[in-house]
């Protein structure tokens, strides 16, 4: 009789556990397909013939998601319909459509993959591709880089997709002071308690002494030589003070996106350098320059009318963006503006105390944003970010 009590409550036990899961199964996965759960949410032209398609869920945990996405087709050919994957960002997920036909108008739903079902968006949302506009920006020294193909090696080729607009020159010393006034930069400087610019270092062109100056230096007129022991930050600081005063919004260019416009772009010649075969035509670097920097625009441009892109000092660019650390709009501004909180940053170029080898497209160095070493300095670019640009 003792052994039928315990076998009774081993059953019992089993049951209620068993219908435990049952509930918990059904309050899950029943109402994934309902649109409060999963929502289509928007499509973001990001070039001629590319969307950022966007999709957002709610009351779903990401680890019990295995794959997110959407499925989209040419209006009226749903029986054609494709598949793409999408990267998550806060609160949704992304994905880029490449190689759509122009000026057609495209379906798209979004999918995720809970516990090995596919369940579908509610919706079906709409686009059409077309043209991503650029104005002319108002700073006159910006020179516009025409859209196209960058080989950056035998088998890795860029397509630089939307054209943009890049700095003739690398921001100055006088350009920079202006800033530091405005924006009320602390005399070890600092803004909002993190540093700008390093002007402990005797290499630093700027001087706080009772009042922001410019140093004398009989040898070179420092005013129009590039800003620098600049981090990041202060360089991203200078660009929205920029952006502010000139009515329109500037920002860094990309590693690609510099890379294209160094080697010419659509106009280039295939130099070893930046602008020529012969270093001494267009680069301030350590064989030529005495360890430091000197005027912008006195070298030899390259095929695009840029100068200093070899050399005289390193150039921050925007590397890696961290999609899954962003919301859907700090992608979008980002993808206008370059408003992104990137999370790895590269100087390019080179500088005055580089070695040759060093003053190519090819030359990279990788650090932090708080970096504020004397060769770092900044140029300035405006238009659309070319977020996805590598085809294989």
């Amino acid at each position: 009789m003792k052994k039928n009590y315990y076998l009774i409550i081993f059953l019992l036990l089993i049951f209620l556990s068993c219908k435990k899961k049952e509930d918990k199964e059904d309050t899950i996965l029943e109402p994934i397909c309902y649109e409060e759960y999963l929502v289509t949410e928007e499509a973001l032209l990001i070039a001629d013939s590319s969307v950022c398609l966007y999709a957002k869920f709610f009351d779903l945990e990401k680890e019990d998601i295995s794959e997110v996405g959407f499925y989209y087709y040419k209006s009226e050919e749903k029986e054609k319909e494709e598949k793409i994957e999408g990267k998550y960002v806060k609160g949704g997920f992304i994905s880029e459509v490449k190689h759509l036909v122009p000026e057609v108008e495209y379906y798209f739903q979004a999918y995720i993959v809970l516990y090995g079902e596919e369940y579908r968006s509610g919706e079906v949302e709409k686009f059409k591709t077309g043209s991503v506009v650029l104005s002319v920006p108002k700073d006159t020294n910006m020179v516009f880089v025409e859209e196209g193909l960058f080989v950056y090696s035998e088998d890795w080729k860029i397509h630089i997709r939307n054209s943009f607009y890049i700095s003739k020159y690398e921001v100055t010393n006088e350009e920079y002071l202006k800033f530091i006034y405005d924006r009320e930069v602390k005399p070890d400087g600092t803004l909002k308690g993190r540093k700008c610019i390093d002007l402990s270092s005797a290499a630093c062109d700027i001087e706080y002494d009772n009042g922001f100056r410019i140093k004398n230096d009989k040898r070179v007129d420092l005013r129009k030589c590039p800003v620098r022991g600049m981090s990041l930050i202060g360089a991203q600081e200078y660009i929205k003070w920029y952006s502010e005063k000139m009515g329109e919004l500037y920002r860094l260019p990309t590693e690609y996106e510099w890379r294209y416009a160094a080697s010419g772009g659509l106009s280039t010649k295939g130099y070893k350098y930046i602008g020529s075969n012969n270093i001494e035509e267009v680069s301030w670097y350590r064989n030529n320059s005495e360890r430091t920097s000197h005027v912008v625009g006195v070298k030899k441009p390259n095929e695009l009318g840029l100068y200093d892109m070899g050399g005289n000092v390193k150039e921050w660019v925007i590397s890696f963006i961290d999609y899954a650390g962003i919301d859907f709009d700090q992608f979008r501004n980002g993808f206008l503006f370059g408003e992104f909180e990137y999370n790895w940053f590269e100087l390019l170029g080179g500088s005055y105390y580089s070695e040759e080898k060093f003053c190519t497209i090819f030359s990279t160095t990788s650090t932090s944003c708080e970096s504020d070493s004397d060769e770092n300095g900044f140029r300035i670019a405006y238009g659309p970010m070319n977020l996805e640009f590598i085809d294989y």
